[in-house]
């Protein structure tokens, strides 16, 4: 927590030296200071990424596995590769789906969204925290 804390005071310090080394005399805002808070926060961007990506798992869960065609041939005679010349050869050809059972792709996909409504709500909480030290910093 003090780490967080002196991290922040140092993004402050090192936005008003910024500016200040461009020649401008002017003074950050302290919703300028929250806001380059919020932007240059990795923790925070890490959790919205994380979130949008249980998002995208939540679609991809609720649908069904690609289908797969099956392709194969018996006893062909390896000599010729004629496939009429033996009476035994076989030609398959097949197509395979597999279908959970059950209600599996919506309670995967139920699962996904909760995990994606967690994450962002820590990033909710994340923002709310940030805004709180900046402002006790400022």
């Amino acid at each position: 927590m003090q780490s967080l804390r002196l991290k922040q005071v140092w993004l402050i310090m090192a936005g008003l030296i910024a500016i200040g080394s461009h020649g401008m005399a002017t003074e950050l805002t302290l919703e300028q200071i929250e806001q380059l808070a919020l932007d240059n926060d990795a923790v925070l961007q890490a959790k919205l990424a994380q979130g949008e990506a249980f998002k995208e798992q939540a679609v991809a869960d609720s649908t069904l596995p690609d289908p797969k065609l099956k392709l194969g041939a018996m006893s062909v005679p390896v000599d010729t590769f004629a496939l009429d010349q033996e009476p035994m050869t076989q030609v398959q050809v097949g197509f395979l789906q597999m279908i959970p059972r059950g209600d599996t792709l919506q309670i995967k996909s139920q699962q996904a969204l909760k995990s994606s409504e967690a994450s962002l709500a820590e990033v909710d909480d994340r923002r709310r925290m940030l805004i709180a030290q900046v402002r006790a910093a400022y």
